[in-house]
């Protein structure tokens, strides 16, 4: 019988009552209806039961309930339900519909008798469903999944995270660092767009609206195996950061300006000087510090300042943070709980009825927060499940790489390694769908209808689990794989500094005659074979080659000394409209005052050319802080008299909007 739509559930009958009520009224001590007010049964129960006394024959009636009609048995069950704890434990679990048809195949193939339901919809009925769900309701939820990447998923396995564990355990064994020696950083976003938490709302009505806003930062934060934290740093997403934006934040916080919001190689670099300041490492008294492998950390210039201070910088492997990064796993979490709850407090409070949350109000939601999550607890919690401290390697079991074995495939070269043999992986090419039947050694189960030696189809092998195709042969590999390594030894830098002069070689731009190229190739022969100390020092003069725009524009302090400018240098000047920033090539004419000069400015030949020329004789008052860089003296471009009025300075200006 289909259960109650109203929720009304049948009152289970007593054996014993029903047993006495049969035998009053065969032997005519009472009649049906006073027997089934008597012992509280329903009367066409009892009447059914005396049809069914008469036909046996018995003197003394039995009742015997009748077992309810099973599709699996439990040794089935269990199967089906392992089954979905691996496909959940890879990321890629079934939805109740597809359950539905999972049971109706492995039920056919198991050649069972179902309902004629199941045949005609070719999926498990509802109810089957919700029994079975009910019967494993101790170890199966209906979960809504967290969205995760691919890249992540398969690149959490046992080999990368061993890699990381290597490289931990030998920096332990060269420095012995205690707990509040060993630094964790990493940066979050922090946005305007918050999450609105559940609210009590009128039944019935199908959607329900929350007040957000829309800009986004970043801060970013470090903590230690012993519990402690240093104030952040915050990233807002303008041009120029004023003083007022930390209003509210956590004492001893700092902050600076990035269009795009997110970090960079120079934002990485001031927060080093930050950490440096806080933390107060030394070469005699090193720290480590864990941080992931983004490029904006990995640069020469955070590298050669963690040297100096006595910082050991360690990275995770690509896309494996969120297990193994301390931050991740106990601290960012607990952080946007809060925050999203001040954001909302903030929103509907009455005095800010209808008002945007901007990018000014951050820092104080981010002040309301930090305290709350940056706990000891939270903190030391999140260095214990990574493994990090107490140091143990053997934190993550072979469930935490199950989402891994979708691409745990071999080498196209490695033709001899094979991948780890699973009972989906035993089916022959020819019969993707062929089973290798699992024995019932333990003899025929009792609910199935089978002699012995019943074979048992898994539900692995009717659906097996997703597996990635063998890799693909690619002679064109442009970029190399990131890995867990000690960005601060000798070897690792070196490697990273050959790189990179690599890349800045590929930036320069292309000759347009024999003579251009044989001056470019000389050039960029300069550039491979120059020295290593020199090339990558802040301040640099040869550092503008193949660096970012965003690098140069706010690190405008670190690039050279304003006072060392004098009447006859070349300046590359910005101008700052409403949306865009423009650049310009300036002569200084004379230094009226510290932070003004007099210039002129320069034309480019072509919007696509190296080439300036001179152009009117009208004088311009520049300020200091309008200056990105210092050129050096430029050449002229050929020795004909039209050439000669053509200047060549000699560094790649292509990532500024020069005009």
């Amino acid at each position: 019988m289909p259960r109650s739509k109203l929720g009304i559930k049948r009152k289970k009958i007593n054996k014993d009552d029903l047993e006495i009520a049969v035998s009053l009224v065969r032997k005519q001590r009472m009649t049906i209806g006073e027997a089934a007010k008597h012992f509280d049964l329903k009367k066409p129960t009892l009447i059914f039961h005396l049809k069914k006394t008469k036909e046996c024959g018995n003197e003394q009636y039995k009742y015997l309930p009748k077992k309810p009609k099973r599709v699996f048995s439990d040794k089935e069950e269990l199967l089906l339900v392992q089954y979905l704890h691996d496909a959940a434990n890879m990321h890629y679990g079934l939805t109740l519909k597809q359950v539905r048809g999972l049971a109706y195949e492995y039920a056919v193939q198991n050649h069972k008798k179902v309902d004629p339901s199941w045949e005609v919809n070719k999926c498990a009925g509802e109810q089957w469903l919700r029994d079975f769900r009910k019967k494993y309701a101790n170890q199966l939820s209906l979960r809504k999944p967290e969205a995760t990447s691919l890249s992540r998923a398969t690149a959490f396995n046992r080999d990368n995270v061993e890699k990381f564990f290597t490289n931990y355990r030998s920096v332990l064994d060269r420095y012995n660092f205690e707990p509040n020696e060993i630094w964790n950083c990493d940066e979050t976003g922090i946005s305007t767009v918050h999450v609105p938490p559940k609210i009590l709302a009128p039944k019935g009505k199908k959607q329900i609206g929350g007040m957000t806003s829309g800009e986004r930062g970043t801060m970013i934060a470090a903590v230690n195996a012993a519990g402690n934290s240093i104030p952040p740093l915050f990233i807002f997403p303008r041009v120029n950061f004023k003083l007022f934006m930390l209003n509210g934040a956590p004492c001893g916080s700092v902050g600076v300006g990035n269009p795009s919001g997110w970090s960079n190689e120079t934002i990485f670099v001031q927060f080093m000087q930050h950490f440096v300041k806080h933390v107060r490492p030394s070469v005699e008294r090193p720290v480590l510090l864990l941080m992931d492998n983004h490029e904006s950390h990995v640069n020469i210039p955070a590298i050669d300042l963690a040297k100096q201070s006595g910082i050991v910088l360690l990275t995770f492997h690509p896309h494996t943070s969120h297990k193994m990064q301390p931050l991740d796993r106990g601290v960012f979490g607990p952080f946007k709980t809060y925050y999203h709850e001040a954001m909302n407090n903030w929103m509907i409070s009455p005095g800010n009825a209808g008002k945007p949350v901007t990018i000014y109000e951050v820092a104080a939601m981010a002040g309301i927060a930090f305290p709350r999550s940056f706990t000891p607890s939270n903190i030391l919690k999140g260095f214990k499940v990574s493994g990090i401290v107490p140091f143990n390697e053997n934190i993550f079991t072979d469930i935490d790489f199950m989402a891994a074995n979708v691409t745990d495939r071999p080498m196209p070269q490695d033709t001899e390694r094979q991948p780890p043999v699973s009972t989906a992986s035993l089916a022959s090419p020819e019969e993707p769908h062929s089973v290798v039947d699992l024995r019932n050694v333990d003899g025929p189960d009792e609910n199935l209808p089978c002699t012995s030696g019943h074979v048992i189809r898994s539900p692995e092998i009717i659906r097996p689990h997703p597996k990635a195709h063998p890799r693909k042969i690619s002679n064109n590999v442009k970029r190399q794989k990131g890995k867990s390594r000690i960005l601060t030894d000798t070897p690792e830098k070196k490697l990273l500094e050959e790189n990179i002069r690599k890349r800045m070689a590929k930036k320069l731009p292309k000759p347009k005659n024999k003579k251009s190229f044989q001056r470019a190739l000389s050039f960029q022969q300069e550039i491979l074979n120059s020295d290593t100390e020199n090339e990558f020092e802040l301040p640099s003069s040869d550092s503008e080659y193949g660096m970012s725009s965003e690098f140069r524009e706010f690190n405008e302090d670190a690039q050279f000394e304003r006072d060392s400018i004098e009447a006859g240098n070349f300046v590359l000047a910005k101008v700052c409209g409403k949306k865009i920033v423009k650049h310009f090539v300036a002569e200084v004419v004379s230094v009226t005052s510290q932070d003004i000069f007099v210039v002129k400015y320069l034309k480019k030949l072509t919007p696509r050319s190296a080439k300036f020329v001179r152009g009117d004789d009208n004088l311009y008052d520049l300020y200091n802080n309008d200056i990105v860089l210092k050129l050096p003296n430029p050449i002229q471009a050929g020795t004909s008299a039209r050439q000669q009025c053509h200047l060549l300075f000699g560094v790649n200006l292509c990532n500024y909007n020069v005009s």
